[in-house]
């Protein structure tokens, strides 16, 4: 052997005799946690910063719904209006006939012959309860309301959302028509507990509709909930809106705000009891 090659120190095995250690997991700052947790919420964020409290989850609803039916059965003679005309409280939706019934042998005919014979029974009294003011005011009432068993009217002013029924359907205990009230508004709120106590019946709510062209809208609170979502650290309130020429329609989404006028008047949050 060469004296070369015999000078030369042996190769290490260190390929073949590698030491894995374990990965130590990642560490993250307490405030990278945080935030993700915050940014999990439901939206709501507080940007004092800016002299005014931005709420989340805003959503614009009509203030009430109903359902308009009858007590009565019969066959529609006509509906009076359509979905999407305005309607106001006490205008006729639609009007009922009972003879169609019995020519569909819905009824007998002692069934038409006697809603015939209190058609004109109750057509008797009104005359007289008209015509002579001795008779009692009950007796003009229960003739009058077996009358309008007959007429559907509106129980609101609204608008029409849905209409069900046509002229010549039997009318039984479904909905014939559904009204929904759009002014005032309801807005539904989703405010951060950091603003609890904060908020007062009446107190002001800017609302900006996420609609284009729509303006920047003044909203007052009308019901603050009493109980905290544990989950996303909120709690829901509710505003009226007002909308007089119901120009802005229900089902949009919005933004609200509290002004700085508002946090500054509010009285500061209980304090709690020493134990």
């Amino acid at each position: 052997m060469s004296p070369i090659m015999t000078s030369l120190p042996p190769l290490p095995l260190a390929s073949s005799r590698r030491r894995y250690l374990p990965r130590r997991p990642a560490r993250f700052p307490a405030t990278c946690l945080l935030t993700r947790i915050t940014l999990a919420l439901a939206g709501a964020t507080l940007a004092l910063g800016a002299g005014a409290a931005t709420l989340g989850g805003c959503l614009i609803e009509p203030e009430r719904i109903a359902e308009v039916g009858t007590p009565v059965a019969g066959v529609i003679e006509r509906v009076e209006v359509e979905r999407g005309e305005r309607v106001r409280r006490g205008q006729v939706l639609a009007v009922l006939r009972a003879e169609d019934l019995f020519r569909q042998s819905f009824i007998s005919q002692q069934a038409l012959d006697q809603a015939r014979t209190e058609a004109r029974l109750a057509e008797q009294k009104l005359r007289q309860a008209r015509e002579q003011r001795a008779i009692s005011r009950q007796e003009r009432d229960v003739a009058e309301a077996q009358l309008a068993q007959r007429v559907i009217r509106s129980p609101m002013d609204g608008v029409v959302v849905e209409r069900h029924a046509s002229a010549g359907e039997r009318a039984d205990d479904r909905p014939l028509l559904r009204i929904a009230r759009i002014d005032p508004l309801r807005v539904q709120l989703v405010v951060p507990t950091a603003l609890y106590g904060q908020l007062r019946l009446g107190s002001p709510v800017a609302v900006q509709p996420e609609l284009p062209g729509a303006a920047r809208m003044a909203a007052r609170v009308t019901a603050i909930d009493k109980v905290i979502d544990p989950a996303s650290n909120t709690f829901r309130v509710q505003a009226a809106l007002p909308n007089p020429d119901l120009a802005l329609p229900a089902g949009l989404r919005c933004k609200a705000e509290l002004d700085a006028a508002t946090l500054a008047a509010a009285p500061p949050p209980p304090a709690s009891p020493r134990r």
